[in-house]
């Protein structure tokens, strides 16, 4: 049995790889055949399509047959392990089948040919201006000081939006600039990359460790079902931060998981130092010790999550000021491509000229979906582990713009509550999330009726999985959780 879920997970990971690859010839056979403005447009140091017309629209064709293709041995290799996993199976052997797939099929989806996001060349920026000396929390022009940064601004423009992010991850993007600069922009870029795919890695190993004690099936669907998901794999060959993000946070629950709750807690919202969302699992945290620890464990997390949040302003100052100073004055509500943008387009259509329609469309939604979170926070009060998924659907819903390497953030939320309908109805957002990039791929905002349908194809396919039955959680898990 040891050798066939092995198995299984290694044919899983060379299918998600071999999808990327497919996928990636596939783009580049289009670029060939493109216009040479179109190659021109694309045309970096890791180039990036964006608001390419009909030639982005098939570039993004490419990318979704690989995440289709990825996405049906990824949910075929969790119901596999979710019902034929073997308790007697060495532990360290499944472990390592998944992080050496996991592997391989980030190496697949890094040699596809072109990414749909530029987040990486403001990663470049922000770390080149820290080893200058220069703050990336103040919105100012400078001159580039090298090829990175001059492949930053044809991206981004001059300056790029101020940075967001925590001053770890300002550290973190100034070491690998500086690291890399003797091979070059590309690979200084490259470089977010490779940390990327290695967080995700991390991910996959600290959940697993931080489920000990559950149903091996439970353990292996929540580790495989982090490194194997085609949309996590790509956010990271795309290099977001979110995964080293998340490596922080689960790592506090390993600390939690071992009665170091007061560690746990502090290094939980010590992710905030990489990344603001941290702070949502310092909040489910707190959930989680008041329904189910008790008064004085409730205390300790607290307390826990006082000093780290202490400690990250502290050490935020820049930022905080940065906030202050830039995002304040300048930033404007615009949900984009979500259930606020859609909700606000069909109030345009049905309310009389005049009438705020953003404001009316956007608050329905956000009233709907603090009711979903609510009554996730209800289920969880009640012992139900589908609680946690039925909160995070509610925050995806309010997102007002939901890109996919969100989805790093719900998923082991969603993996935890696989057996329920929440579970499924999240698992397969952070699938279906990939549609996002049409749009900027694309056309951008300038084809309404056309976006709004991909976006109703984002949202509404998962959500119907909400309208089927129950799913039924068998007897002895349902004691080994109450165990818990």
């Amino acid at each position: 049995m040891t050798r066939d879920v092995a198995e299984r997970i290694t044919a899983a990971g060379v299918a998600v790889g071999a999808a990327f690859v497919l996928g990636g010839i596939a783009a580049s056979s289009i670029l060939a055949r493109a216009p040479q403005e179109v190659r021109d447009a694309v045309a970096s140091p890791v180039p990036v399509v964006t608001w390419q017309g009909d030639w982005g629209l098939l570039l993004w064709i490419a990318f979704a047959v690989a995440i289709a293709g990825g996405s049906v041995a990824y949910v075929y290799l969790l119901r596999e392990l979710w019902h034929g996993a073997d308790d007697g199976t060495p532990h360290r052997t499944l472990l390592g089948a998944i992080l050496a797939t996991s592997g391989l099929a980030a190496l697949c989806a890094a040699s596809f040919p072109v990414l749909f996001s530029s987040d990486i060349y403001a990663y470049g920026w922000y770390g080149d201006l820290a080893l200058h000396g220069l703050s990336p929390y103040v919105h100012a022009a400078a001159p580039p000081f090298d090829a990175l940064m001059r492949a930053s601004v044809t991206q981004w423009g001059n300056p790029p939006p101020m940075s967001v992010y925590g001053p770890l991850f300002t550290w973190v993007s100034a070491l690998l600039v500086h690291v890399a600069a003797p091979l070059g922009a590309a690979a200084q870029l490259d470089a977010f990359r490779v940390l990327a795919s290695l967080a995700l890695l991390l991910c996959a190993a600290l959940a697993f460790v931080a489920a000990e004690g559950w149903e091996l099936r439970r353990r292996l669907v929540l580790s495989a079902g982090i490194a194997l998901n085609p949309v996590a794999i790509w956010s990271c060959a795309e290099g977001h931060n979110d995964a080293l993000m998340l490596a922080v946070v689960l790592a506090g629950v390993v600390l939690v998981r071992r009665r170091h709750l007061l560690g746990g807690a502090c290094t939980i919202a010590l992710s905030v130092l990489v990344k603001a969302s941290g702070i949502a699992a310092a909040v489910l945290l707190l959930v989680d010790a008041s329904t189910r620890r008790g008064p004085a464990a409730l205390r300790r997390a607290a307390l826990g999550c006082v000093l780290g949040l202490g400690a990250v302003a502290l050490l935020s100052i820049p930022f905080e000021h940065g906030v202050a100073g830039v995002l304040v004055p300048h930033a404007h509500y615009a949900p984009t491509f979500s259930p606020q943008w859609m909700a606000w387009q069909i109030a345009a259509q049905m309310l009389p000229a005049g009438t705020p329609a953003m404001a009316i469309g956007c608050t329905l939604v956000v009233l709907g979906a603090g009711a979903v979170a609510l009554h996730g926070l209800r289920l969880v009060r009640a012992g139900e582990r589908s609680g946690y998924a039925v909160i995070a659907l509610g925050a995806w819903l309010v997102f007002p713009n939901a890109y996919p390497w969100y989805g790093l953030w719900m998923l082991p939320l969603a993996l935890i509550a696989i057996d329920s309908r929440a579970g499924l109805t999240l698992l397969a957002l952070t699938l279906t999330c990939a549609i996002r990039y049409v749009f900027d791929a694309a056309y951008g905002s300038g084809h309404v009726v056309y976006n709004f349908v991909a976006a109703m194809l984002q949202y509404a396919l998962p959500l119907l999985l909400l309208l089927g039955p129950p799913v039924a959680l068998p007897g002895t898990l349902r004691s080994a959780v109450e165990r818990e």
